[in-house]
C-alpha cells in the first residue's frame, strides 16, 4: 500500500507540469520551430504535435488560468487528500507558470526589429529550452521522490506550503 501512495504522490505532483509545458508552448516553440530553421521534420514535428497544444491554450487560456489559480489555492490551503510533497509541487508548478506567463508577455512587448531577427530568434531558443530543462529536471526529481529546487520559485513554494499548513 505504500508503494501505491508514493507513485499515486509522484504521479499526482508531476501531472501538475502541464501548466508550465503548455505556456512555454504557446509563447515559444512557434517561434523556435518555424523561424530559425528550414528543416522540414521540424517543421513537421510543431505542426503535428505543438501547434494543436498550442491552439488549444489559446482558445481556451482564461479557463486554464482560473484551474491554475484554483489548483494554487487548493494547494496552499493545504487539503487533507494532498500531501506536503504532493502540495508543495503543485505550488512550484504554478508559480513556475507564471514566471512563464510573465516572461512570454515581456518577450513580445520588445521592439519588432530585435523579436523577428537574429537576437529574437536566438532569445526565444535560449528561453523555450530553458523552461523545459527546468520542467524536466522538475519530473526527474518529483519521479525520484526529491523535491525541486528551483532558485526563488523554491523559496516562495515552501513560504506558500507553510502559511497554509
Amino acid at each position: 500500500m505504500d508503494v501505491l501512495k508514493k507513485v499515486y504522490e509522484r504521479l499526482f505532483a508531476i501531472t501538475a507540469l502541464v501548466f508550465p509545458i503548455m505556456e512555454v508552448i504557446f509563447y515559444f516553440s512557434g517561434k523556435v520551430f518555424l523561424m530559425g530553421s528550414q528543416s522540414s521534420g521540424l517543421k513537421a514535428f510543431y505542426m503535428a504535435y505543438l501547434l494543436p497544444i498550442s491552439t488549444i491554450y489559446q482558445n481556451n487560456s482564461t479557463i486554464i488560468f482560473g484551474i491554475l489559480v484554483f489548483i494554487f489555492i487548493q494547494a496552499s490551503k493545504g487539503r487533507p487528500f494532498l500531501t506536503k510533497f504532493i502540495r508543495f509541487n503543485i505550488v512550484q508548478s504554478c508559480l513556475l507558470s507564471i514566471v512563464c506567463q510573465c516572461t512570454g508577455g515581456l518577450f513580445y512587448v520588445i521592439p519588432k526589429s530585435l523579436l523577428y531577427g537574429s537576437v529574437g530568434y536566438f532569445a526565444a531558443t535560449v528561453i523555450f529550452f530553458s523552461f523545459l530543462g527546468v520542467i524536466m529536471y522538475s519530473a526527474g526529481s518529483i519521479a525520484a521522490g526529491r523535491y525541486p529546487k528551483i532558485p526563488v520559485i523554491t523559496n516562495a513554494a515552501k513560504l506558500h506550503i507553510q502559511r497554509g499548513a
